[in-house]
């Protein structure tokens, strides 16, 4: 991978015309048949609604690179999906290509070229705006609804140059510039909350992107998730070191840390998210399939008050790739590796919605406005709108069999056995129900 790009903060409005940022455009759509009249939010709060032409709505759209990022916010019901084949010469280009949500469809608006792969991405609560990340930069652009354009308000680095050269000098990775890992806004969109590979989270005032508090010291790994509460006073966090951790922001200190073991494996955490009452913390643990090891995605409830967890059920025989929580507070999706995706509702944990949407592996999750859609992106170049509750009703029976056929295959000397494949099938299939 190439070298970090030690930029320093600046500020440069460049707006971007819909004519020269479609490089990345779209390549393949397939239009949904059957679409009702459609309507569109406001770019402001008093803005006549667009005519939307009925013909140009899709569940599904092939872009020209691989997708690993995915948001959606704004004040006119947007998304957008961020990827691309980085700085190597593959011909591979990278950018952010946006949406706009139209009654559960997707209308495709237009795509802004970046400068290397885009990893994470988070929208304002109520601008067009979006954060992205490239490298250890951060990029702060507006999207004019009216004009379908960029504006690219300001580029700092979110993992400044003397902490990534301290950090790179200690671990001895210098051949491995530090990366910006993840992003996200607070409810009012006055903070943004960074964090990197460098075990770090840094909270930045906003639109000033001005840094207010570093936190470090904690996590032995890079970050893997963050949220903030929605009343702003502690920031959740997850980390390759296989621990959550939450964070009091006006002392700094970290107040409770999560671990967990599943049949004597430490599981990872892979995602985090405040409920939408700031009561308590949702987190997706997983593992993968090992030698001697089956894989798992577990989602759990822990009290912020206590620390204690509250509830926990596993959702999966995969690992998980990806985890978000819907607007309304009462449902989280689970992307997997087995290219799935599971709905479960927040007071209970169990199953509403399964689904396969893509060929190859889910790398981001976001929510309609209305929590009644899931949009996901994939590294197969797809991006897919689904109704929560449409999923096929014949899935369970085939994911059984696929996870048997995995057990009984592999390498622990248990061998294939028709009786007991059907033992478990009856077992898991009375699971699935409860």
């Amino acid at each position: 991978m190439a070298k970090d790009n030690k930029k320093k903060s600046k500020e440069t409005n460049t707006t971007t015309s819909p004519s020269s940022s479609n490089d990345a455009g779209v390549v393949e759509q397939d239009h949904s048949k059957d679409n009702k009249s459609s309507s569109s939010s406001n770019v402001s709060t008093k803005t006549t609604k667009p005519i939307i032409d009925k013909s140009t709505l899709i569940n599904r759209a092939t872009l020209k690179y691989p997708l690993f990022s995915c948001a959606s916010g704004g004040n006119t019901d947007l998304v957008a999906v961020g990827g691309g084949g980085g700085v190597s010469k593959t011909g591979v280009p990278n950018g952010v290509t946006v949406f706009r949500w139209v009654e559960g469809m997707l209308q495709q608006l237009e795509t802004l070229t970046a400068d290397d792969c885009v990893s994470n991405i988070a929208f304002h609560p109520s601008l067009d705006q979006f954060a992205y990340g490239t490298r250890s930069n951060c990029h702060i652009v507006n999207f004019n609804n009216k004009l379908t354009s960029f504006e690219v308000k300001q580029t700092f680095e979110s993992i400044p140059p003397k902490e990534s050269k301290k950090v790179e000098e200690s671990s001895g990775k210098r051949e491995e510039p530090l990366l910006q890992q993840t992003c996200r806004y607070n409810r009012d969109g006055n903070r943004l909350i960074t964090g990197g590979s460098d075990n770090s989270v840094r909270v930045w005032k906003m639109p000033e992107c001005k840094l207010l508090n570093t936190l470090r010291g904690e996590h032995s790994d890079e970050i893997t998730d963050v949220d903030i509460h929605p009343h702003g006073s502690h920031i959740v966090t997850t980390s390759k070191d296989k621990t959550c951790r939450v964070w009091n922001l006006v002392s700094g200190k970290v107040e409770h840390t999560f671990r967990r073991k599943h049949n004597g494996v430490d599981l990872g955490f892979r995602g985090c998210r405040f409920s939408v009452d700031g009561l308590s913390i949702f987190v997706v643990l997983s593992t993968p399939r090992g030698k001697n090891t089956a894989g798992i995605a577990i989602v759990s409830q822990y009290n912020l008050a206590t620390g204690r967890e509250e509830q926990t059920r596993q959702v999966h025989t995969v690992h998980n790739t990806c985890f978000e929580l819907s607007p309304n507070g009462k449902y989280l999706a689970i992307g997997t590796g087995d290219s799935f995706i599971t709905v479960v509702d927040t007071d209970s944990l169990k199953r509403v919605d399964r689904w396969e949407p893509h060929e190859f592996v889910i790398t981001g999750i976001a929510f309609s406005p209305d929590s009644q859609n899931v949009v996901s992106v994939s590294a197969d170049y797809t991006i897919t709108a689904h109704k929560i509750g449409t999923g096929p009703k014949d899935l369970d029976y085939k994911l059984i069999m696929n996870g048997m056929n995995l057990y009984f295959n592999n390498d622990d000397g248990l061998g294939d056995s028709t009786t007991s494949t059907s033992v478990h099938v009856n077992e898991s299939k009375e699971r699935m129900n409860e």
